[in-house]
């Protein structure tokens, strides 16, 4: 199982314009995790610094919990939705 997140923040324009992207291609993939995640709150900072994100929108996806977190698991800016596809049918 895949958990994708996406981290964001509630004022910042490319987000909010991200957010129908995340949540329709979630709705195709709906045996993996989708989780939205505002940087602003303490889980989101703490997400942000473990990988470092120093930009967002930005999406992560992770395998089976925490294992295979690498900085290859990270996309940072707006997704189209066949790219958010390929990564995460690609992970």
């Amino acid at each position: 199982m895949l958990t994708i997140y996406k981290l964001s923040m509630t004022n910042c324009i490319p987000c909010r314009a991200y957010a129908p992207t995340f949540k329709k291609v979630a709705k195709e993939f709906p045996e993996h995790c989708w989780v939205e995640v505002d940087i602003t709150e303490a889980t989101g900072e703490s997400l942000a610094k473990q990988f470092a994100i120093r930009s967002v929108p930005a999406t992560i996806v992770i395998r089976n919990g925490h294992e295979g977190m690498l900085t290859d698991n990270v996309k940072l800016g707006n997704l189209t939705e066949d790219q958010l596809k390929e990564f995460v049918n690609g992970l």
